[in-house]
């Protein structure tokens, strides 16, 4: 799973997933995993900034990554790992 952008709220996680053809919104709640909430064909943006000021109304623009991080454990530990780890270059 290469992540592109990630938020932390008290129920969990929002940001988007990078996939060949597509962005994926999605939502991960601690107590229910994993939810694709919507797909967005990258066919439809003129580039990866394009995508950004158009989902900046859905997550801040700073949380979007410049580059994609590899999340190998798509679970709640891998998540706040994550989030650790982004939090830290962020300081």
């Amino acid at each position: 799973m290469r992540i592109i952008c990630l938020q932390r709220y008290r129920s969990g996680f929002r940001g988007f997933i990078e996939e060949p053809e597509n962005w994926v919104m999605f939502q991960f709640f601690r107590r229910h995993g994993l939810r694709r909430l919507a797909v967005y064909p990258r066919s439809d943006f003129r580039d990866y900034a394009h995508f950004i000021g158009m989902m900046s109304r859905f997550v801040p623009a700073n949380r979007f990554l410049p580059t994609p991080v590899t999340l190998n454990q798509p679970d709640l530990d891998g998540f706040e790992r994550l989030w650790r780890t982004l939090a830290e270059s962020d300081a």
